[in-house]
Formats: structure tokens, sequence, C-alpha cells
């Protein structure tokens, strides 16, 4: 069971392994997703295509330790793991806000 918990002003899910998320994606209305750079680049690019067919309104924003974007996932916003912690939040309320209103 993923664990649900409030951060920075946001419900959040965090799944336990790609098989949660996958699940979070299908059975609830999400406003946005975050990958982490620790995901295999194959669920990444799963869950990315899964959140787009399930959630199309929806922000998806990657974490990742290379600048350049991978096209497969189509992030609405990346961010670097050299980043500070504040830049997701920021990220989500500036890119994210404006695609789900």
């Amino acid at each position: 069971m993923p664990t649900n918990a409030p951060v920075s002003g946001f419900d959040v899910i965090v799944p336990r392994n790609t098989e949660e998320a996958a699940a979070a994606i299908w059975t609830t209305k999400l406003d946005a997703i975050v990958l982490c750079c620790s995901l295999p680049s194959r669920d990444a690019v799963y869950l990315a295509q899964l959140f787009r067919q399930f959630q199309p309104t929806g922000c998806l924003i990657r974490i990742s330790a290379d600048i350049r974007p991978d096209p497969r996932v189509n992030a609405d916003a990346q961010i670097l793991t050299t980043a500070a912690p504040e830049a997701m939040s920021e990220a989500i309320r500036k890119k994210c806000v404006a695609r789900v209103a």
C-alpha cells in the first residue's frame, strides 16, 4: 500500500514500486506525477505513457541527473537532481497549475 502524506501543501502518494504507481494512475485522479531518477528507464517511460493515457490533463515532472530531456517521457518540466528541494514544488505550481485548471 502506498504512503499518503501532505508535502509542501500537496497531497502526495508515494508508491513503493512501479506496480503501486501504475495502480494509483489507474484508480486515482492525479494532478501531477513526479518520476524520480532512481526509476529504471523502462519503468519511467511506462509510467509516463500510462499517466498521459489515464490523466491527459495532468502534469508530468521528471527528476533527472541528465539535462537532456527524454522524449519518451515527454515531461512538462524537468528538474536536475542537483536542484534545491523547493524546485519540485515550484515546477508543479508553475507548470502544472495552468495545465489542470
